[in-house]
């Protein structure tokens, strides 16, 4: 698709602030775990058989929709091998009238069922701001456009998983959400993905004070910490901002580690057989290694980078 047509398609202004709908009763301190994924087929508890289906509603061009279309299936078809839900839960890739991407919980009530939207103003919000980031680079700030959607997907992933299965969070469910993301990503070998999310966040140096979701550097900073932490090949790649977190006295390894225990107790299959399988298979399908180092010299040699690494 060419420039022109993608930046006609955009014309709002580069506020990089995700608004989500959804994490259910997770704020509640005494929410229960998800209803049983191990004790499925036991008394009293559901089927869990559902999945995530993604799908194009209204889309832009045929090669458009092809082409993030296959950005996207091969993490939402990870998430579906590792994760059972009690019903399917379409990912609606549409346009919004906003840049943005949410999930609607279910609303009995009103006989609403739940859905993720992952809007195109979104998309092409990211890429205007990564094509100027990386010097009309097209390759590279398509590739990091993709890893950065990619990454706000599993983040509303993470809220409706949150919400499907009542999982015991406490607390901040945006901060979990973008836990449950990061560690989706790295798991599946992807860790480069939170970081190109984490470089779009920062850019928003907005605060936060009553703002449910962090402010651009602090959530900027946790998103580095844990992929770095959870990826040594990344955190050599990245070895100055490994760094940073070293000399500050966060142990981000650490950090990563908790976040896999938590995920994992509500999440078993990520860390079992299940999820190691499914490691093999998406990393056969994904990006090969020499695109990788290619995106990592090209985020560590952008501007944001350089600043990130100046204010410290």
């Amino acid at each position: 698709m060419s420039r022109f047509y993608r930046f006609c398609l955009c014309l709002f202004t580069a506020f990089f602030v995700i608004a989500c709908g959804g994490g259910g009763g997770g704020d509640d301190e005494g929410a229960s775990g998800g209803g049983g994924v191990d004790e499925v087929g036991q008394p009293g508890t559901p089927v869990l058989n559902g999945s995530f289906n993604l799908s194009v509603v209204d889309g832009i061009t045929t090669e458009w929709n092809t082409a993030l279309t296959s950005v996207l299936q091969p993490s939402v078809a990870y998430v579906n091998r590792i994760i059972d839900l009690p019903k399917d839960i379409p990912i609606s890739m549409q346009n919004c009238g906003v840049a943005n991407a949410f999930y609607l919980p279910e609303r009995s009530g009103e006989s609403i069922a739940p859905i993720i939207f992952m809007c195109w103003e979104l998309y092409d919000q990211i890429i205007l701001y990564f094509d100027a980031e990386f010097e009309d680079d097209l390759d590279t700030s398509f590739q990091v456009t993709n890893g950065a959607y990619t990454h706000v997907m599993y983040h509303e992933i993470g809220h409706a998983i949150d919400e499907q299965l009542a999982l015991p969070i406490v607390g901040n469910t945006e901060s979990a959400a973008d836990a449950i993301a990061t560690v989706l990503a790295v798991e599946q070998g992807f860790g480069i993905n939170t970081l190109a999310a984490a470089l779009l966040f920062d850019a928003d140096g907005d605060g936060s004070f009553a703002d449910v979701h962090a402010g651009g550097a602090d959530r900027a900073g946790d998103l580095f910490c844990w992929a770095l932490g959870g990826d040594p090949t990344l955190a050599e790649s990245f070895s100055s901002i490994t760094q940073i977190f070293i000399d500050s006295g966060r142990d981000c390894v650490s950090e990563y580690a908790g976040q896999v225990a938590s995920v994992s107790s509500w999440l078993p299959n990520i860390s079992g057989p299940v999820g190691k399988a499914t490691r093999t298979i998406a990393s056969a399908d994904a990006l090969t290694e020499e695109t990788l180092t290619s995106l990592r010299d090209a985020m560590l040699n952008s501007t944001a980078i350089s600043n990130l690494l100046s204010a410290n």
